[in-house]
């Protein structure tokens, strides 16, 4: 499926197979592990088996598994994952990861608002973050009509919710 989004220094588009060597490392790492640990696997044929059955069949109208490319080097700068929780209205459960390499750049503020853009609206972002990732705490907070609200069911000290309705 054709699908991209441009920003002044990034390209998000599509998973492909060729991209699982720079994923994998960039998901071996212990920060991502850490705040976003489904993403990792074991070993780089694990990551081929994810990409090819699961991320490279994203639909971009429910569920959206897109690389975050640097335009200038055409290396991978991270990933978001956003799957439906709901679809009516497009509610989605979002993650972003960044290259450690890539980290204090502003590119997840980047990706994220030009992924804002361009889902099917009226949508809601959904961001389940750990309260010592200042970092994406930061960067949330930064987006306006960002709404943080209390988690439902089990009591989850260790994280922050927060919503955003995009209209």
């Amino acid at each position: 499926m054709s699908y991209s989004i441009e920003s002044e220094r990034l390209l998000l588009r599509p998973f492909t197979i060729a991209d699982a060597e720079s994923y994998f490392q960039m998901t071996s790492d212990a920060t991502i592990r850490k705040y976003v640990p489904y993403c990792w696997n074991e070993n780089l044929e694990e990551t081929q088996e994810l990409i090819l059955d699961y991320y490279s069949r994203g639909d971009f109208t429910r569920d959206f598994y897109v690389v975050i490319e640097d335009k200038i080097s055409h290396q991978l700068v991270g990933a978001i994952i956003a799957v439906a929780l709901r679809t009516k209205p497009l509610e989605l459960d979002m993650a972003i990861l960044i290259d450690a390499k890539h980290r204090q750049k502003g590119y997840m503020s980047e990706a994220l608002e030009a992924f804002t853009r361009s889902v099917p609206k009226p949508a809601y972002l959904s961001f389940m973050i750990e309260k010592d990732n200042i970092a994406s705490l930061k960067t949330v907070a930064k987006l306006p009509n960002i709404q943080e609200i209390p988690i439902s069911g089990k009591t989850k000290e260790h994280e922050r919710a927060f919503v955003l309705a995009l209209k």
